[in-house]
């Protein structure tokens, strides 16, 4: 799951900075699922799980299905942080 904050910046020495990302349930930085990075264009399908939206459009071109749940997505909002 998802918690949709913004992560404070590093405090400690060496601590990377988290400003602008989503968060995990575990206070990681949230990755895409597809890429493994970031997301980038953060979008949310109507199922609720979280894309970059480049990597979401690429997986949508073979077919509507969602690549975590495969329920099919008829929806995709972006998410503003």
């Amino acid at each position: 799951m998802v918690v949709p904050q913004r992560a404070a910046g590093g405090s400690e020495p060496g601590q990377p900075r988290k400003e602008g990302h989503l968060l995990d349930g575990n206070g990681k930085i949230y990755r895409c699922p597809i890429c493994h990075k970031p997301p980038v264009e953060k979008v949310v399908t109507n199922c609720g799980h979280l894309f970059c939206l480049g990597c979401l459009t690429n997986v949508l071109q073979a077919g509507p299905w969602c690549p975590r749940c495969q329920t099919e997505v008829y929806r995709v909002q972006r998410v503003f942080t």
